[in-house]
């Protein structure tokens, strides 16, 4: 079933509930997803093929990889004092 922007918004929302999602269209055949962290305010931004989010399986399936690149990249960034957790 194929999902419209604000419904994979949505579900991205629900299964990353510390990110803030927004979806657009980049080009023919792809979407762009734009996460920024509700506390830290760290953008991550990546395009993906419309046809890899085609149902909310794959939704849920691309957020578990993504969680674990965001705690990584943001964890990184904490230890090493380079991000500091808005006021």
């Amino acid at each position: 079933m194929k999902l419209a922007k604000d419904d994979i918004a949505r579900l991205f929302t629900l299964h990353l509930p510390d990110y803030r999602c927004e979806v657009s269209r980049h080009g023919v055949a792809e979407l762009a997803l734009q996460f920024t962290h509700r506390a830290l305010g760290d953008v991550f931004t990546l395009c993906v093929p419309a046809r890899e989010l085609d149902g909310a399986p794959a939704v849920r399936a691309l957020s578990r990889a993504l969680a674990e690149e965001f705690e990584g990249a943001v964890g990184a960034r904490l230890r090493f004092g380079t991000l500091r957790r808005r006021a």
